[in-house]
């Protein structure tokens, strides 16, 4: 068995290998970059020269690849580490913050600091609501398993109003919380937790896109700069023969500025799914995509916001304002009229 120690010198060591792995691979790009200019000016050995760039390149994608593994690995110890430290406090410990814990005691929830510097939150448990959410960044049945704790804002100030709304924590899902919530006979309201996922993925319906007007303008001056920039890189290579750095230098840069473009457009499209088993936001950056079944959220809405229209979705514990794409609210209303909220 792993104790806690071991697994922080195991996190330690992995995260020095996997910076030393990101130290190696920017040389090596620096050298594809070196190798490629001595290339077009011509110096040295070129064999040579060509030797050395094919190995920087492909040395550097070897090196990629291996970061990414090292860091999915360190990424396991460090979520091996939490949980040794949560239950290092008590097996009925989870952390719901930055250095807090909650701990399941027998009639009530006690929240607390690793420090005994603060005063304890303790919440029985007739006040407490308990929701299992499945977080999915892309339409297939695999997500994340957390649960979102619902306490009443008194029992953080004791001044505070009725009508404020509760204070919402959240904790990964674990075997042994599902384990404790079902020993003390406490209710989850949502998709219930299950050991063993599906992979399926699901079944798209429709599909609306929205080009974002600011980005597109952008990265399309971007390519068109790069495209500009190596066309004015191969006449320079055609016309000054006896002094080829001019043109490879600008062949490199129009190069690297056309596919910082294009990657700049593709994030410049965002899209809403609708799918046989609920609806799809993919966002540009990659950061905000969400995934709601059907029967995650109740009913949807047309909401305002400064200015800006929303399409929120409103789920148990709390809404989800996705942006509004053009006639998605209404493709919605067909499919499940069950789902119309207020306007």
């Amino acid at each position: 068995m792993k104790t806690l120690s071991k697994v922080q010198r195991q996190r330690k060591v992995w995260n020095i290998l996997l910076t030393m792995i990101m130290i190696v691979a920017f040389a090596c790009f620096l050298g594809f970059i070196v190798t490629i200019f001595m290339i077009g000016m011509d110096k040295g050995d070129q064999q040579l020269v060509m030797i050395l760039c094919l190995s920087f390149f492909v040395a550097g994608c070897v090196l990629g690849i291996s970061g990414l593994l090292f860091f999915r690995r360190a990424d396991r110890l460090a979520g091996e580490e939490l949980d040794l430290l949560e239950q290092e406090d008590s097996p009925y410990s989870f952390f719901v913050g930055e250095g807090t814990l909650a701990t399941f005691e027998d009639e009530q929830l006690r929240i607390h600091g690793r420090e005994a510097s603060k005063k304890d939150i303790v919440v029985p448990y007739y006040d407490l609501k308990f929701y299992s959410i499945c977080s999915r960044r892309a339409p297939k049945e695999k997500g994340n398993f957390s649960v979102v704790i619902e306490i009443p804002s008194k029992y953080f100030n004791n001044n505070a109003a009725r009508d404020l709304p509760c204070v919402l924590i959240q904790t990964d899902g674990k075997d042994r919380l599902y384990d404790r919530l079902k020993e003390l006979n406490l209710t989850l309201i949502g998709e219930q937790y299950t050991k063993e996922q599906g992979s399926g993925t699901f079944t798209q319906e429709e599909k609306f896109t929205f080009w974002h007007p600011v980005r597109v303008k952008k990265s399309t001056i971007l390519m068109g700069i790069g495209l500009l920039v190596l066309i004015g890189g191969i006449l320079a290579m055609i016309f000054w023969k006896n002094n080829r750095a001019p043109g490879s230098i600008l062949i490199v840069l129009g190069a690297y500025c056309g596919i910082r473009g294009c990657i700049a457009l593709f994030r410049a499209k965002a899209s809403l799914g609708l799918y046989r088993e609920g609806i799809y936001y993919r966002d540009p950056e990659g950061v905000n995509s969400v995934f709601l079944k059907w029967e995650e959220f109740s009913s949807a809405r047309v909401s305002e916001k400064d200015g800006k229209k929303f399409l929120t979705c409103t789920c148990p514990y709390g809404d989800y304002d996705l942006p509004y794409f053009e006639g998605a609210y209404e493709s919605i209303l067909k499919k499940h009229p069950e789902k119309k909220g207020g306007d």
